[in-house]
């Protein structure tokens, strides 16, 4: 009777032997699943370890960095041009009032160079050759500032020199113009004269002037306060003989320190 019960309950000899076998696979096959409490891990020995990824991703990358830097030195060394390193030299830089004297040196590799003299107002260019060059650019303002500039060409133009220079303020004018003369010696035996001059330094000071005859004979005039205001010279009364005389004007000069002749001629009395 148990025998039977058992029977009915359990299915018999053929589900033991199911359950030997479904016993066996687990033994042997089965692998616990999910996360149970710790970390899942797969213990194949063809799968590589975390640490193993990031050293050899670490490694591609360096390969990679050494190889992107190598190749911008290449670019580097390729672009720079040969002759980026030229310079040319101002030996010499000479300005006056409306003028730059200049002497500059380019290299002898070097071909189509220009010197560039500009400002606001002007902007003047002189060619240039392979070793010295000396020459001036004239024709600029008085008391301006200049920048010379010495220019390579090539697909982009280079500066090869520069500098900055300012011609002079310009000089005062201190000229003899002019002079006129007459002799009215049988009217009032005076000999009249006027000069026209310009003196914008106040060079000129201690004006004189004198008639000396054939006999040598001198008259002397005693200048006005105002020397461009007319003049007279006595004949008659410093005893001048003849027809003719030399006439002769002078000044002291203050930028030489000297007495200077301004003016000589032959007239008559």
């Amino acid at each position: 009777m148990k025998e039977r019960q058992f029977k009915e309950t359990h299915g018999g000899p053929e589900y033991g032997k199911r359950g030997q076998e479904f016993s066996k696979g687990a033994e042997t096959d089965a692998r616990p699943q999910g996360n149970f409490g710790g970390k899942e891990t797969d213990q194949s020995p063809s799968a590589p370890s975390a640490r193993a990824k990031k050293s050899s991703f670490a490694d591609r990358a360096k390969r990679l960095l050494i190889g992107v830097a190598g190749a911008a030195v290449l670019v580097v060394a390729v672009v720079l041009p040969a002759r980026g390193g030229l310079k040319a030299d101002f030996v010499r830089v000479e300005a006056t009032d409306t003028a730059i004297y200049y002497e500059i040196e380019v290299p002898e590799t070097e071909t189509g160079a220009v010197l560039v003299a500009e400002n606001d107002f002007t902007h003047r260019e002189a060619a240039l050759s392979p070793g010295v060059n000396a020459g001036v650019i004239d024709g600029l303002r008085p008391d301006m500032r200049y920048t010379l500039t010495v220019r390579g060409q090539g697909v982009v133009a280079r500066t090869m020199a520069e500098r900055t220079v300012r011609t002079e303020a310009e000089a005062p004018v201190t000229q003899l113009l002019s002079v006129s003369h007459e002799c009215t010696c049988n009217v009032d035996g005076l000999f009249h004269f006027t000069m026209e001059f310009v003196d914008e330094g106040r060079r000129w000071s201690d004006f004189s002037a004198t008639l000396t005859d054939a006999a040598g004979n001198v008259a002397e005039c005693v200048f006005t306060d105002d020397p461009h205001a007319p003049q007279t010279i006595g004949v008659v009364a410093n005893g001048l003989v003849g027809n003719a005389a030399a006439f002769a004007i002078g000044c002291r000069d203050a930028q030489s320190g000297e007495y200077i002749t301004l003016y000589e001629a032959q007239v008559k009395i």
